[in-house]
């Protein structure tokens, strides 16, 4: 990757040309890569991460048709008994939605870390957070001599509303039922253990 773009160029991670997947090399030169570079991983808490992937598919984007309208109209149609098709998903038809599919064949935005990333076969040089995004990101960038005063990019939220934190997510937590959430929890098992994250239930969740 060029390390001199501008970080406004690349507006949709998933699509850039500026970044190859492991998988697109071939396999002497995966190895090579494994071997060779710096491997680096941030995580982020399993469930603000998977409400903030709601929030930014379904409620504030306006670039999201394909999650705003496709994947909306199935979930819609399938959790809903009334069958309309009226006003946006809820984050409990999500979370029936993503309860439907195994982990290992959920979307992207919302399939657990430790399947994505897979921590137990790749040696990580360092493990970084969400929650200290900045502080790592600077760490990572001295390590591999990155020149002075490149920086990571300030995470810019949505103009009227607040990134998505703990307080938010408890909000959303107690839409759900104790059973909705037991199953959440367990999907997102792995990662709760592997990266170290406190796991919220329901009888810590707070009252409005």
């Amino acid at each position: 990757m060029n390390l001199s773009i501008e970080a406004g160029e690349l507006k949709n991670i998933h699509e850039t040309t500026l970044l190859t997947n492991l998988n697109y090399y071939p396999p002497a030169w995966r190895r090579m890569l494994l071997k060779n570079y710096t491997k680096v991983m941030f995580t982020r808490h399993p469930l603000q991460r998977l409400i903030s992937a709601y929030r930014d598919k379904f409620l504030y984007s306006d670039n999201e048709q394909y999650y705003k309208k496709t994947i909306a109209s199935v979930i819609k149609t399938k959790f809903r008994k009334s069958q309309t098709l009226v006003g946006n998903v809820t984050f409990p038809e999500l979370v029936r939605y993503i309860l439907k599919w195994k982990p290992s064949h959920s979307d992207i935005h919302w399939r657990p870390m430790f399947e994505l990333c897979d921590p137990c076969n790749i040696q990580y040089d360092f493990l970084g957070k969400f929650e200290t995004l900045q502080e790592d990101a600077d760490h990572v960038l001295k390590r591999i001599g990155a020149p002075k005063g490149l920086q990571f990019p300030n995470v810019i939220a949505y103009a009227n509303e607040a990134r998505t934190s703990a307080r938010i997510t408890e909000k959303y937590l107690k839409k759900l039922t104790s059973h909705e959430l037991q199953r959440l929890l367990k999907i997102y098992h792995l990662d709760f253990t592997i990266f170290n994250y406190p796991i919220w239930h329901n009888d810590t969740l707070q009252e409005d």
